[in-house]
């Protein structure tokens, strides 16, 4: 009775070690099964849709959307709370000038080829790691944002007295849609300019 006491708890030990054995081969079993197919690798090489757009249609594009939600939230929503015009305009203007310097140049430093395609769409092709740029920037901004709002009052005073209005009448209110669009075509008169002087200067010291 005595022995039978003793060599149950040994083959226990022996039981609990075959089915350990066994799950151990289970899961090299396992193993060796075939590997799954590979994934097919992309083509560096392939262009995708977005990359076939012209870069001068994004830069465009972008600066234009950017205008308009600066004008949105600037004159429609801040604007409400700033009563004052000159206020609202240098508040504009200012946060066109760090929006430009953190976001858009940001951007346009970050996604551009070896081509350096976006540069003639920058007035200040710097990165915004540097401090001097944003002040640039914001000078520039607000440069632009008075020249828009100059626009502004040049087409009503021309439409009031073409009709004979009533002096201060508002023909043509501020609106996201035609502000960018006013925004782009005296940003690009500007970034313009500043790219003919850099082109004379270029080919002034090749010569």
């Amino acid at each position: 009775m005595r022995m039978k006491k003793e060599n149950h708890p040994q083959k226990n030990v022996q039981d609990y070690y075959e089915l350990k054995t066994e799950a151990v081969e289970k899961l090299a079993s396992a193993l060796k099964e075939e590997e799954p197919a590979e994934k097919p690798t992309q083509d560096p090489y392939k262009v995708d849709w977005f990359a076939r757009i012209p870069a001068w249609v994004k830069a465009l594009f972008v600066k234009y959307w950017v205008a308009g939600a600066l004008c949105y939230f600037g004159f429609w929503g801040l604007g409400l709370a700033i009563g004052d015009v000159l206020d609202n305009l240098v508040f504009v203007g200012v946060l066109t000038g760090a929006v430009t310097d953190l976001l858009v140049n940001s951007a346009f430093l970050y996604f551009e080829t070896d081509k350096k395609e976006f540069r003639k769409f920058m007035m200040i092709p710097v990165s915004s790691k540097k401090i001097w740029p944003l002040f640039v920037n914001i000078l520039y901004g607000l440069l632009v944002t008075f020249s828009v709002f100059y626009i502004y009052m040049l087409i009503n005073y021309t439409v009031v007295q073409a009709r004979g209005l009533p002096e201060g009448s508002i023909v043509l209110g501020v609106e996201p849609l035609l502000y960018g669009l006013f925004f782009l075509i005296v940003d690009m008169f500007f970034i313009s300019i500043k790219n003919w002087v850099v082109s004379v200067i270029r080919k002034s010291k090749k010569a």
